[in-house]
């Protein structure tokens, strides 16, 4: 469970190897998460939890965002589009832009439109900016 304890005369120490909280962002009623390398979304008022794609690429493993997940944003600016902005310290830091379908709970395999490259953070700045 990616536990590692370490033990000596005066006690234990118990360290985690990896994060509990997971990354995530809410919009009008809807939760965007991160888990087991799939961006999924929950509706808190129809208590839906779909998984929307996966962030494993197939022929893309090397360059797999799903691995390290830091951070998540939802583009709130931008109203006719659901964007998502993911980070990850997979490879010394990089980050996917997701445009999701208009109709965002549906299950996709493939985003309608996707951009990565290297970053150390990742945040919108406007409707159609991030820095």
């Amino acid at each position: 469970q990616n536990l590692l304890a370490a033990g000596h005369d005066s006690g234990m120490i118990v360290f985690k190897l990896e994060r509990e909280r997971p990354a995530f962002a809410i919009h009008n009623g809807r939760l965007f998460y991160v888990k087991e390398r799939y961006l999924r979304i929950h509706d808190y008022s129809s208590g839906r939890d779909v998984p929307m794609l996966s962030l494993r690429r197939a022929g893309h493993m090397q360059n797999c965002i799903g691995n390290g997940v830091r951070s998540l944003e939802y583009n709130i600016m931008n109203p006719s589009e659901h964007n998502v902005l993911i980070y990850s310290d997979h490879d010394g830091g990089s980050y996917e832009l997701i445009a999701l379908a208009q109709d965002a709970t549906s299950n996709q395999s493939e985003p309608s439109e996707s951009k990565r490259g290297g970053a150390l953070a990742a945040v919108f700045l406007a409707r159609n900016r991030f820095a």
